[in-house]
Formats: C-alpha cells, structure tokens, sequence
C-alpha cells in the first residue's frame, strides 16, 4: 500500500543540511496549524511545510501576519487529523530540510505504532498533496518500526496483535487464541460471547 502511495506523487529534491550561509529555510515566516481539537495544534516554518505539500502551497500569501492552515474538516476515514500523525508528518518533512525533527519528546527513534496510526499517517500525506520525497521518506519511517500492531478489545481488556511473524490461530471450539512467536506458544481466552465481535474487530483492522 505505501510503496502504491508512493508512485502518485511528483519528485523532489530535498535538503538534507543547510548550505553553509544559506538562511532558505530562515525566512521568519511562520504557519499555525488548526486542528479539530487544538486551535494552535503547531507552529512550523512555512517554507517548509510549502516545499512537501501542495495543499499548503494553496495558502494566499497575503493571509495575514498569522496564516492559518485550518485542518480542522479534514477526515481521514471518517477520523479527524490526530496531533500525533501531524507532527510525525512534520518531522519528516523537518529531517528532510534541517536534519532534525520538528518535535520530539525524547532522544530515543519511535518503534511503535498501531496499523490504524499508519494507515491514518499514509492517508494524510496523500489528502494535503505530499511530495514523491516525503511519501518515500514516511515510508522510510515506518520500515523503520520495530512493532506495528492493532489493539483489539475483548471484554473490556485491551489486547495486542502483532503484525510480524507471530501467528495467531483461533480455536473457535475453546474459544480462544493460540499464539505462537519466536519459538514460543502462548494462549489467551476469548469469552463465546465476544469471540463473533472479536474475529470481526480483527478483520476490520487488517482489511
């Protein structure tokens, strides 16, 4: 799916460092993000956020001495935009001109994350008109987790199901899971009465 993504966007030559001198990216201006829960969800240098997206492009530039890129309406299947896909999109596009992230909480490389985070990441990059660099780059970061999965409710406990190797076999008549990874089998019980909501809460997440 994301090397598909990848092929519908034009190339770009992205800055890995900045030119000795060059102050490109250093221009002053600035661009507040909205979101649909944070009025203020970022502030980013504008230059670069324009380089990697088409949509941003599309801001009058006499929008004011604070432009606003209001993504408050956008839906990703049927979700709004999350703070957390945004600034991992920022973050790309940042390593990509400065060589650092635009914000991260720790010194430690994210590697994790949820198929559903993914699939929302990979959707946005396409709704605001990635560039062909930045949708290779997000792809880049996600061949670079070490754990995506998909958290799946049962009876009010959280369950986590690893999309690697590990194969999972429903025992339908137990009702229950058998989980076999690494060498090791492991079995966690599934209530009769959830096992129906179970399989299809699964298979609404990989489809």
């Amino acid at each position: 799916m994301a090397s598909q993504l990848a092929d519908h966007f034009e190339p770009v030559r992205a800055m890995t460092e900045k030119p000795a001198g060059s102050r490109w990216f250093e221009s002053g201006e600035r661009l507040e993000i909205k979101l649909n829960d944070e009025a203020h969800a970022a502030v980013v240098d504008r230059k670069v956020v324009e380089l990697f997206s088409r949509v941003a492009r599309e801001i009058p530039a006499d929008s004011g001495d604070a432009p606003v890129w209001d993504l408050s309406g956008l839906l990703l299947e049927g979700q709004p935009v999350s703070r957390s896909t945004l600034i991992t999109w920022l973050n790309v596009a940042y390593k990509l001109s400065y060589a650092e992230e635009y914000e991260s909480s720790t010194n430690v490389k994210p590697t994790t994350a949820t198929a559903a985070e993914l699939v929302q990441l990979l959707t946005f990059a396409d709704a605001v008109g990635s560039t062909k660099g930045l949708v290779q780059a997000v792809v880049s970061y996600i061949e670079g987790l070490d754990d995506i999965h998909i958290v799946v409710s049962v009876a009010g406990t959280d369950k986590v199901l690893l999309l690697d190797s590990t194969s999972y076999q429903l025992q339908q008549t137990a009702a229950a899971i058998l989980v076999q990874r690494h060498g090791s089998r492991t079995v966690f019980k599934i209530p009769h009465e959830s096992l129906t909501s179970f399989v299809e809460a699964v298979a609404g997440q990989i489809e």
